[in-house]
């Protein structure tokens, strides 16, 4: 079971944006913000645990798959069942990464992607409505 999110205490609940490619990140996390979001960008998966081990209460991990070193999906399965929410991403469209993505159990949001489908995902993720 998922922690109840930052916003159940008050506060943004807080978006950790695993993802190497500069300008998407930069846009998903500008797309987060003004939907209301706090979100911190990682460039790599070692990045994102590091965040993960601070004090910091991370609501969801919103990753890509392809990372440099370990993958999106090798760093989620390292969360467990009462860490964050998970929301995999990817542009790959091969039966492999589809059926890994599968095996996850997380919910995929393919690239490209909109403004209004990531923030319906991550709504729907943290159980907050549009």
């Amino acid at each position: 079971m998922n922690a109840p999110p930052s916003s159940q205490l008050g506060a943004s609940p807080t978006i950790l944006v695993v993802e190497d490619d500069l300008p998407v990140s930069q846009m998903a996390c500008h797309i987060l913000r003004n939907g209301g979001y706090r979100a911190i960008p990682a460039r790599s998966a070692e990045e994102a645990a590091e965040i993960l081990l601070t004090d910091d209460p991370i609501d969801l991990v919103f990753s890509d798959i392809v990372l440099p070193g370990r993958s999106g999906l090798e760093l989620v399965a390292t969360l467990g069942p009462e860490g964050p929410a998970v929301l995999i991403t990817t542009g790959q469209r091969s039966a492999e990464v589809r059926a890994a993505v599968d095996a996850s159990g997380h919910p995929l949001l393919p690239k490209p992607y909109t403004a209004s489908d990531l923030l319906a995902a991550v709504g729907t993720l943290l159980g907050v409505r549009p």
